[in-house]
């Protein structure tokens, strides 16, 4: 019996190697000369556990510049329980386009 258990474990185990985790982006960016940041307000970083507050660089507001569309909103999973949402620049540039609370729950 013990036999067929531990068959069964190591015969499984090539299975669960292949399960996929979620990626997540890479925000490190090295050379920020010539680069935009993003201004206070046209981006939004969402967390979906409140118990979590994870710690960022500057270099994400150069990685929503460098990721915000002409006219399509983006929506990145930068860490578990963390979306970065990256209005357009259509949306942005709107006269009637309210600010965004940098941090969302």
């Amino acid at each position: 019996m013990k036999f067929k258990l531990l068959l069964g474990l190591f015969m499984s185990f090539p299975f669960l190697a292949f399960c996929q985790s979620p990626e997540f982006v890479n925000i490190n960016i090295q050379i920020t000369s010539d680069m935009v940041k993003a201004q206070k307000g046209t981006y939004q970083i969402i967390i979906y556990d409140s118990k979590f507050t994870p710690a960022f660089t500057t270099d994400i507001l150069y990685f929503v510049e460098q990721n915000r569309k002409p006219a399509e909103d983006v929506t990145l999973l930068i860490a578990e329980n963390v979306v970065l949402f990256i209005p357009s620049r259509s949306a942005i540039s709107k006269p009637d386009f309210q600010p965004l609370e940098e941090i969302g729950h």
